[in-house]
């Protein structure tokens, strides 16, 4: 899709004719940014189910350390679901793509994000999880732990002439994590956005407080 037209935009307009301009490019980035998480994953697993946990009551980093153990020790013998038999490996226990992973965290809480059958073998036979206050989220995808390189960052940020224009000078886009930023160009901009979505360490309070309406709710 080509990028909006701004060249006739003069006077009172030129600043809505901007942010118009830029409304669109961010929702073609995220057209193209769900199209490819979406592909990568189906191509870790294809199977209904969620692809996110919260995990209350671990801090992130030995998080990491008992989810790196629970998966590298994993054998076929431990387990009665045919699916996950057949993704684990002799030599390394569930293989390092397909692994669950810790995603975006907070005041002590953690996402945990992975291929549904891995997630559930670490959420319900995970000895140092199995007590945890947890729930599903609404994660249909490995959204915020999917590896990607230059090329790919700059495919769902896309080719529009916009990308060179300069950003208004006091736009902000709310839900960075550095709001006061500042960007050379919208491609910056856009470019920021796109790696935050993919590595964020920001998510939605609504969102976690609702997957524990009768438990814990994070600060």
């Amino acid at each position: 899709m080509a990028g909006a037209d701004t060249s006739r935009c003069t006077g009172h307009c030129n600043r809505f004719c901007i942010i118009y301009a830029a409304t669109l490019e961010i929702a073609r980035l995220f057209v193209r940014l769900c199209r490819l998480t979406s592909v990568r994953s189906r191509a870790i697993e294809d199977r209904p189910g969620t692809w996110g946990w919260a995990v209350l009551g671990m801090a992130p980093n030995e998080l990491r350390k008992v989810l790196d153990q629970f998966q590298q020790s994993m054998v076929r013998d431990s387990v009665d679901n045919p699916l996950a038999y057949l993704l684990i490996s002799v030599e390394q226990g569930i293989p390092p793509i397909k692994r669950a992973k810790v995603g975006v965290t907070g005041d002590r809480w953690s996402t945990v994000i992975g291929p549904p059958t891995v997630l559930e073998l670490v959420m319900h036979k995970c000895p140092a999880l199995r007590n945890l206050p947890k729930n599903e989220l609404n994660f249909r995808s490995a959204q915020h732990v999917l590896t990607v390189s230059q090329t790919d960052l700059e495919y769902i940020v896309g080719t529009s002439a916009m990308l060179e224009s300069p950003v208004l000078p006091d736009f902000k886009m709310w839900g960075m994590d550095e709001p006061e930023d500042t960007y050379a160009n919208w491609g910056e901009l856009l470019r920021a956005m796109a790696f935050q979505v993919l590595r964020s360490h920001w998510i939605s309070r609504r969102l976690l407080a609702s997957s524990f309406p009768a438990g814990p709710t994070p600060s």
